[in-house]
């Protein structure tokens, strides 16, 4: 290709993308602008796009076993979560506790569960006078184990059992 040739496309590439004095601009410059724009990040995400991952992220399922560790809830086995906002919506969720296998919460679930704090009281004893004085303490409300995902063959088993239980519908 000659020069020319290469000037005369690369002056219909840079008026395409809006530069107004490509014909006064010699092959140097031209390549430049015309790469500059090529190089330069694509546009922001829409606003539904950017929702749309916002939700995609928060609802990845995570397979975790969770304990109670707040001492006034210990008596229930299934715990009720609900995080909201304007990107996600809400996301309701009933968590069991202390489940052998585990069970699978939305990411967003699991990151709230992480954050929760509760205050549990102690009992400190002074030991030059034997005097028992009540302390509280800020400790994590649930302790979390964080497993692997399932494999192919517990898949398949995990289906088995549901399907003999009943507990999915066809």
């Amino acid at each position: 290709m000659s020069i020319k040739d290469e000037k005369a496309k690369l002056i219909k590439r840079a008026k395409r993308l809006g530069v107004d004095n490509a014909e006064s601009l010699g092959i140097k410059d031209l390549r430049a602008v015309v790469n500059s724009f090529q190089s330069e990040p694509e546009s922001p995400p829409s606003d539904t796009n950017r929702k749309l991952n916002a939700l995609k992220e928060a609802t990845k399922l995570r397979r975790i076993i969770a304990t109670c560790m707040n001492s006034r809830k210990k008596s229930g086995n299934t715990h009720y979560f609900e995080v909201s906002n304007d990107e996600i919506g809400t996301i309701k969720r009933y968590v069991p506790m202390n489940t052998p296998k585990g069970t699978h919460v939305e990411d967003v679930i699991y990151q709230n569960m992480l954050a929760r704090e509760c205050v549990v009281f102690v009992d400190d004893v002074n030991t030059s006078n034997g005097r028992v004085k009540v302390k509280s303490e800020t400790i994590k409300e649930y302790s979390i184990t964080l497993l692997p995902p399932l494999t192919e063959d517990e898949l398949k088993e995990l289906g088995r059992e549901q399907s003999a239980h009943h507990s999915i519908d066809k």
